[in-house]
């Protein structure tokens, strides 16, 4: 259902509102493939053989027993680029600035154990703050959520807890 749900909404869009009700207008896409069945069933079987596990919901909660050796791969709501782009409330309860401290002290956390670590973010001073220390890679992306085409350009990080080079 979810990804019958990404693909009939406006531009790929999840959010709820303040209830917690899905929340986005349908993109009026009549034509076309909904889903790929034969790649959703492969990749399905390929999470299954690797035992990998997805989890949603409070991110602490998540790594609770994340051990040294584990990969976990954060895509939290992003740092606004501006006071104008503040929308972070894909949820009812927002994610705010507390948050977001709450998971870099995460990150450093897992870092500690060995676990393997990749967050995404947009590229803006206090994600570069929160990550000081971590391999912070810059990358030019497209997001197709913006209702305006001329802003749809961003660029954002990929941070990883491999160091940087001396």
């Amino acid at each position: 259902m979810m990804i019958w749900l990404n693909k009939h909404c406006f531009n790929g869009l999840y959010r709820v509102n303040g209830k917690g009700l899905f929340n986005v207008s349908w993109n009026r896409r009549t034509r076309g493939d909904s889903i790929d069945e034969r790649n959703l069933r492969a990749v399905s079987s390929y999470l299954r053989s690797a035992k990998v596990e997805i989890r949603q919901g409070d991110f602490e909660e998540a790594c609770a027993d994340a051990k040294a050796g584990d990969f976990v791969f954060f895509d939290s709501p992003y740092v606004p680029i501006s006071v104008t782009a503040a929308f972070s409330d894909y949820t009812k309860d927002g994610f705010t600035l507390a948050d977001h401290e709450r998971l870099a002290a995460l990150f450093r956390r897992l870092d500690r154990l060995g676990v393997y670590l990749l967050l995404t973010n947009n590229d803006v001073p206090l994600v570069r703050e929160l990550y000081d220390g971590y391999l912070i890679e810059p990358v030019d992306v497209r997001r197709y959520i913006n209702c305006k085409a001329s802003k749809r350009r961003s660029r954002e990080v990929i941070v990883t807890n491999r160091r940087r080079p001396l």
